[in-house]
Parts: structure tokens; sequence; C-alpha cells
């Protein structure tokens, strides 16, 4: 229940002072660390391939489904797209975060987003809420939930030499 209300809570706040990204839009910069010490620039990582962001929760049953598959994309991929994943932070903590991964033998460059603040500037509705970002810096892709799409246009980019 207290997910349920979280996601809820979550989901109606984010209107209010946020606009999601539209296909097309510039990305926000993101400038964090992940959660074993590795330095993101959303600016740099573009200089090198496109970015695929995946905002979750460990709460969200969707969004661990969705996991196995981004791991696996990440794995045979990770030349040619950079995959990040931003723990939206709201009824969550690193711990659950450690624990998941442990638990189900992941590992993925992640964020954990303390102050709602990443989530907000990219105008993250819900969860799972997945962009995909060009070299350009402009917005390719949005979508709740992982679809042909997203590997669709991952198969498409070019192997990295």
């Amino acid at each position: 229940m207290k997910n349920i209300l979280a996601f809820v809570l979550f989901t109606l706040a984010i209107p209010l002072f946020a606009s999601p990204l539209k296909v097309g839009d510039k990305a926000p910069n993101l400038v964090s660390h992940t959660l074993k010490g590795k330095a993101i620039n959303l600016k740099e990582l573009l200089k090198e391939k496109p970015v695929y962001l995946k905002f979750w929760a460990t709460w969200c049953q969707y969004c661990q489904a969705e996991m196995p598959q981004l791991a696996e994309l990440n794995k045979n991929h990770s030349d040619k797209i950079a995959i990040i994943t931003v723990n939206v932070g709201i009824n969550d903590s690193i711990d659950n975060i450690n624990a998941y991964f442990n638990r189900n033998n992941l590992s993925l460059d992640t964020v954990f987003d303390t102050n709602g603040e990443i989530t907000q500037n990219f105008g993250v509705l819900g969860t799972p809420y997945h962009i995909l970002i060009e070299q350009s810096g402009k917005v390719a892709l949005t979508s709740f939930l992982h679809s042909d799409k997203i590997d669709a246009y991952i198969a498409a980019l070019p192997e990295k030499e």
C-alpha cells in the first residue's frame, strides 16, 4: 500500500513543476555520480555515443521486470549506447537498490536522485520511464515501458570501430 501511495503522490506532483520532454527537445544535462562513484556528465557521454536513461524504483514491479533485459542490452551494446538508470529516490534507498542488484545479479550504472532534481529536470511522469537521447543532445524517444521501438533504435545504431 505504501508503494502505491508513493507512486500516486509522485505521479500527481510531477506535473506541478515539470513538463515532459518530447521527441526533438534538447535534453537537460545530468551531472552526478553512480552508486559506485563513477562520474556521470551527460554532455560528455554524448560526445561518445547516444544515451539511454531509465527512471525507476525498486518498488515498481514493471521496473523490476525490465531490469534483466536492460542489463542484457548494456552487456551487448555498451559499445554503441550508454545506459544509465536513475532511481527516482521516492520511498527508496541506496540499500534497497544494492540489495535488489545483488539479489538479481545485476550491474548497471545507477544514479540515486536523492532530492528529485534529476527526475524533475527530465519531466519524468512516473516509473518506469525511458528516454533515449541522440548524440546531438536531442530526445529521440520517450516511453513508459521498454518497447520494441527502443530495441529497434539501439539495433539501428552503427557499430563502433
